[in-house]
């Protein structure tokens, strides 16, 4: 990127409409205080410009990916990604050059089968989950199992439990799961909740939970009903507190205390995306590939609008300076060529202080972005979405056929 389009997209940036809602203003509601903010932020917005610092996967590389789903950082300059097709963590120095793999599919000590998050424990642990039935397969530093917590209960007696994502940080443990289980024949009661679970995967806080029954018997997914959106958008703070968007259309994330009082709701005015025809059919398809297990065909109501803030990839983070950053529909589809993602940044008392622009040659809706807690190092996986419509076989015609993933790392630079 030239110094000329670099200054152009600063003062493009950088020009603010006025607020018409004060920045931060506090009311009570039902006891519980909720932030409110304008659609713009009190103090503008920045840039990041990420530099390249390493390629890995593509076409001329050695390394493939089938697709990653998870990126974690450690303080030691590695980077660890993790694979659900291959159930596996590939571990890369600062240089991008394999330093170890994790794990691999299976079933027996330290394997997994379709994992879909990754945590950093101390010691230089990993802990990997794994989806149904629901645990947290740990590994030390070396890559040898140490055991696995299992947060579901015996499926033969009452129930089975999905593990969702976890989240670890400063010793808590927190994990968005679905419990299940069987009210009447033909039916489903899914149960979503947010907990935090202690060091024998039991449950010590339930911060959320929210349900709903399917019926088999007069079976009608709906986009708005059927997913579980807390359970799968949740961050951590460094604190111990636990941040959710727990409804699809709102701009609203409820702020957990760590013994799951709700301390506050940090809210923002926002005029919700309405799908294209071809986002639209690409959502479609992927539920369809979802709900293809079931043994009938499945009448889908699928909405015309984006969730407030998206679900999939990481579209909430807490930094190590306490601040939110919060990735919203529209914040994955700027209008400005060069600009991948623009971010809402609050800080700790819930205030819209800026929006973040970042830099980057990649497709905010295809491609995924993930930061470090500390704001120095990226990570982006080329072909984020594309892998994961043929890894649940969404058919969607995009004129071209999908390249191999991309795994491109990067140091992070501010720009005034």
């Amino acid at each position: 990127m030239t110094r000329t389009t670099t200054l152009a997209l600063a003062a493009l940036l950088i020009t603010a409409a006025p607020l018409t809602v004060p920045a931060g203003q506090e009311t009570v509601v039902h006891g519980v205080v909720h932030v409110r903010n304008g659609a713009e932020p009190a103090e503008g917005r920045q840039m990041l410009r990420l530099t390249e610092r390493w390629r890995r996967g593509g076409e001329d590389d050695d390394l493939f990916f089938g697709l990653v789903i998870q990126t974690r950082f450690d303080d030691a300059g590695r980077v660890y990604l993790l694979d659900m097709q291959l159930a596996q963590v590939t571990v890369l120095g600062a240089d991008g050059e394999v330093v170890g793999a994790l794990s691999r599919e299976g079933d027996g000590p330290g394997e997994t089968r379709r994992p879909s998050d990754l945590v950093l424990l101390d010691g230089g642990g990993v802990g990997i989950v794994q989806g149904y039935p629901g645990r947290l397969v740990r590994l030390d530093a070396e890559g040898h199992p140490v055991g696995t917590l299992e947060v579901g209960g015996d499926p033969l007696h009452g129930g089975a439990t999905t593990l969702e994502l976890a989240r670890y940080r400063d010793g808590h443990l927190v994990a968005g799961l679905i419990d299940v289980h069987q009210p009447e024949p033909g039916t489903q009661r899914r149960t979503s909740r947010i907990v935090r679970l202690d060091d024998t995967g039991a449950r010590e806080v339930v911060y959320h939970e929210a349900g709903f029954t399917w019926d088999f018997r007069d079976f009608h997914f709906s986009e708005h009903e059927h997913i579980e959106w807390a359970a799968r958008r949740m961050a951590l703070g460094p604190d111990g507190r636990v941040y959710s968007a727990t409804e699809r259309d709102t701009y609203a994330i409820t702020v957990f205390a760590p013994d799951g009082t709700v301390e506050r709701v940090i809210e923002r005015e926002y005029e919700p995306y309405r799908r294209s025809d071809r986002e639209y059919d690409a959502v479609h398809a992927l539920y369809a590939s979802m709900l293809r297990q079931l043994p009938f065909e499945v009448e889908m109501t699928i909405a015309d609008t984006e969730p407030a803030i998206g679900w999939i990839g990481p579209t909430l983070r807490v930094s190590d300076d306490g601040a939110l950053w919060v990735l919203s529909s529209r914040g994955q589809r700027p209008a400005t060529d060069g600009i991948m993602a623009v971010y809402d940044v609050f800080d700790a008392d819930g205030r819209f202080r800026r929006q973040v622009a970042v830099v980057c040659e990649a497709d905010g809706t295809e491609d995924a972005l993930f930061l470090d807690g500390g704001g120095e190092r990226a990570v982006v996986v080329k072909g984020f979405m594309a892998a994961a419509r043929a890894m649940f076989g969404a058919e969607v015609d995009t004129g071209a056929e999908p390249a191999p993933i991309e795994v491109i790392g990067y140091g992070v630079e501010a720009v005034d």
